[in-house]
C-alpha cells in the first residue's frame, strides 16, 4: 500500500471518522442495490462499460445516493478541523457540502475574474471541464438527493450511447462533438471528466442551484478553493490522468507563450521595422534637401 495513502486513510481514523473502504465486488453489490430500488436496470449495463477509473466515479454517486454521508478519495486526508467544521453543522438542514475547486478563475474579491475565464477558456489553465467546477473528489450528500439520482441516470445513458455509436457520440441530449474533438478528448483524459467525472457533477449538483439555494438555510454549502484546501489535506495522486494530462504544466506554458508572449513580441518587431524604415525615409529626405540645395550654394558664392 503507498504510504501516502495510508496515512491519509487513517488520518480520518484518526480525527473520529468512521471510515468504510469498499473493494470492487462490494462497489458491483451497491450498483445492483441501486437497481433493486430504483428499477433503473441501465445503470448496471453501463456500469460494465466503464473503465475502473470511471466505475469509481458512478460507484461514489450511486453509494451516497443510497446511504447518505461523506465522500473522499483515498488521497485525501482529514485535519482536525475537518471535525470541528464537520461537527458544526446542523446536518438536518443540509442537502450538500462542496468545495468550488476552482474559484479563483471565477471569482477574485467577490467580483467576476475576466481574466481568469478568459485564461480558461484559452487553454492557461488547469484542464477543468467546468466554470466554477465542483470538486467530486470530497463531498457531503444527504441520502436520496433526486439530483444524484438523475446524475446517475444521466452518466448510464451517456455511457450506453458512448458505447452503441462506436465510440462517436456521448448521445443526442449532449453538445455535439466531432470525432476529432472526441478522440482527442478520449486520449488526454477530459472524455472521462465529462461523461463520469467534475463535469457532469457539476451540471447537475452545482449548475442547478439558485442563490437561495445557497448556504445553510438554502441546503447547500459551497466552500471557495481556498477554504476547502484548509479543510482537508489534498494529495492530488491523479492515479486517473493518463500521460499527456499529466503533462498539464507544459499544455499551459505553450498556451500562455502563443497568446501573451508572441502577439506582442511580433506587434513590438513590426512597430520597430516601421520606425526603422521612417527613420530610413527621413535620413533619404534630408540627403535629398542637402544635394538640392548645393548648386544654389555655390551660385550664391560666384555672386560674391
Amino acid at each position: 500500500t503507498d504510504p501516502v495513502m495510508k496515512a491519509r486513510h487513517f488520518s480520518w481514523i484518526r480525527n473520529g471518522f468512521r471510515v468504510q473502504l469498499t473493494d470492487d465486488n462490494e462497489a458491483l453489490n451497491d450498483i445492483k442495490r441501486l437497481v433493486d430500488e430504483t428499477k433503473e436496470s441501465q445503470v448496471l449495463s453501463a456500469y460494465k462499460l466503464l473503465s475502473p477509473v470511471e466505475k469509481a466515479d458512478l460507484w461514489r454517486y450511486v453509494r451516497i445516493y443510497l446511504d447518505g454521508g461523506i465522500y473522499s478519495d483515498i488521497d485525501i486526508g482529514a485535519r482536525p478541523e475537518t471535525t470541528d467544521f464537520f461537527l458544526k453543522q446542523p446536518f438536518e438542514k443540509l442537502n450538500l457540502i462542496g468545495i468550488i475547486e476552482n474559484s479563483q478563475y471565477d471569482k477574485l474579491w467577490g467580483f467576476k475574474n475576466y481574466l481568469g475565464h478568459f485564461n480558461w477558456i484559452m487553454g492557461i489553465a488547469p484542464l477543468y471541464s467546468r466554470l466554477p467546477q465542483l470538486r467530486q473528489s470530497f463531498f457531503f450528500v444527504r441520502k436520496g438527493h433526486p439530483n444524484l439520482l438523475e446524475l446517475i441516470k444521466d452518466v448510464a445513458e451517456t455511457t450506453l450511447a458512448w458505447d452503441a455509436s462506436g465510440h462517436t457520440s456521448l448521445g443526442e441530449k449532449k453538445k455535439r462533438l466531432s470525432r476529432s474533438q472526441l478522440k482527442e478528448m478520449e486520449k488526454s483524459g477530459q472524455l472521462t471528466l465529462e461523461m463520469t467525472g467534475p463535469g457532469i457533477w457539476t451540471d447537475h449538483m452545482l449548475t442547478p442551484l439558485k442563490p437561495s439555494d445557497i448556504g445553510i438555510d438554502g441546503g447547500s454549502l459551497l466552500l471557495s478553493t481556498p477554504e476547502g484546501h484548509n479543510l482537508i489535506a489534498y494529495a492530488s495522486m491523479g492515479s486517473w490522468k493518463t500521460s499527456e494530462h499529466k503533462n498539464d504544466l507544459i499544455r499551459i506554458v505553450k498556451n500562455a507563450v502563443l497568446i501573451y508572449i508572441i502577439p506582442p513580441a511580433v506587434l513590438l518587431c513590426i512597430y520597430l521595422r516601421r520606425k526603422q524604415r521612417q527613420a530610413n525615409v527621413n535620413g533619404q529626405t534630408q540627403r535629398s534637401t542637402a544635394r538640392s540645395s548645393l548648386p544654389f550654394v555655390l551660385e550664391k558664392e560666384k555672386a560674391r
